[in-house]
C-alpha cells in the first residue's frame, strides 16, 4: 500500500508482491533478487509427524495470497491433499499470532517463515517439511522500484542498490552485527535462535543479486491458478537487472569482497 501510495519508492519484498500488483495495473518492477528459491516450513504439534497427517487438521497462515499461503497450498498438494478440503485454513494476521495460534491450541500447525521456525521449534512444535526439498523457483526477497522512479531517478536507485548490496556483504562477513540487527528486529535474544537464523539466511543468498526469470515465472504459475491471466504474462516484464549487472560487470561487488 505504501508503494502504491508512492510514499516509499523502493522496498524489500517478495516478488508475488509485485507481480500481483503489476497484474492490476501496477509500476513495481524488480531491480535485484537476493533469494529465488521458495524457503518456508511447516511446524506442527508432534503427533503430526507427516503432512499426509494434516487431513482434517487446522493450519494457520498469516493471510490469504501471501507466501506463506502459496508454500502451504505446495505442502499439502505435493502430499496429494486438497487446499481447505482436507485442511482448515485459518488466517492469523502476525508470525507473532501464528506462534500464539500453536501454543493456545488455537491450531494444529502453521506454516512460517524464518526465525519463527525456530522459535516454534524451541516451544515444542516440530519441522515437518521444508519448500526447499521442492526447489520451487519463487522470488522470496527483491528489492522493487516504482518504474517512474527508476526512470526518472536511475542514479538515486543505483547509489540506493550499491549501500544495500555493501549491507548485504557486511552482513555476511560480521556476523555479530548480524545477530545483534537480528535481535533488534524479531525481539529475541536467544543466541541459538539468531545463530541458527543468520545461517540459513547465507544458505539462500544468492553470490550476486541477480532477478531471475526462472523464479518470476514461478510465481505466475502459482497466481495463475486463481487469476488465468498471468498465464499470458512475461516474467521478464517484471524485473530490470541493468543495475546489478552495470555494478557486477564494473568490479563494484567483486571489490567489496577483496576478490
Amino acid at each position: 500500500p505504501a508503494m502504491a501510495a508512492g510514499d516509499v519508492h523502493l522496498a524489500l519484498m517478495t516478488g508475488l508482491a509485485v507481480v500481483e500488483y503489476d497484474l492490476v495495473g501496477g509500476d513495481l518492477v524488480i531491480v535485484a533478487g537476493y533469494s529465488n528459491e521458495m524457503r518456508y516450513f511447516l511446524h506442527a504439534r508432534p503427533e503430526i509427524q507427516r503432512i499426509e497427517d494434516l487431513r482434517g487438521q487446522r493450519i494457520g497462515i498469516t493471510r490469504r495470497g501471501a507466501g506463506i499461503d502459496m508454500a502451504t497450498r505446495i505442502f499439502l498438494e505435493r502430499a496429494g491433499l486438497s487446499y481447505e478440503r482436507d485442511a482448515t485454513i485459518i488466517q492469523l494476521g502476525t508470525a507473532r499470532d501464528q506462534v500464539n495460534a500453536l501454543v493456545a491450541g488455537a491450531v494444529d500447525a502453521a506454516v512460517v517463515a524464518v526465525p519463527t521456525n525456530f522459535q516454534a521449534e524451541r516451544l515444542g512444535f516440530p519441522r515437518v517439511a521444508d519448500t526447499k526439498q521442492y526447489h520451487v523457483p519463487f522470488p522470496t526477497n527483491v528489492l522493487a522500484v516504482r518504474r517512474e522512479f527508476l526512470s526518472s531517478r536511475p542514479e538515486a536507485v543505483r547509489r540506493y542498490l550499491q549501500a544495500h548490496i555493501e549491507a548485504v556483504e557486511i552482513l555476511r562477513r560480521d556476523k555479530a552485527l548480524a545477530k545483534r540487527l537480528l535481535a533488534q528486529g524479531t525481539s529475541t535474544d536467544d543466541d541459538e535462535i539468531l545463530e541458527r537464523s543468520y545461517q540459513l539466511f547465507l544458505e539462500d543468498l544468492q553470490d550476486v543479486p541477480y532477478p531471475s526469470e526462472a523464479a518470476l515465472q514461478g510465481v505466475l504459475d502459482l497466481v495463475a491458478r486463481e487469476r488465468p491471466e498471468a498465464h499470458a504474462a512475461d516474467p521478464r516484464a517484471f524485473y530490470d537487472d541493468r543495475l546489478v549487472r552495470e555494478l557486477d560487470q564494473s568490479g563494484f561487488i567483486r571489490g567489496l569482497r577483496g576478490s
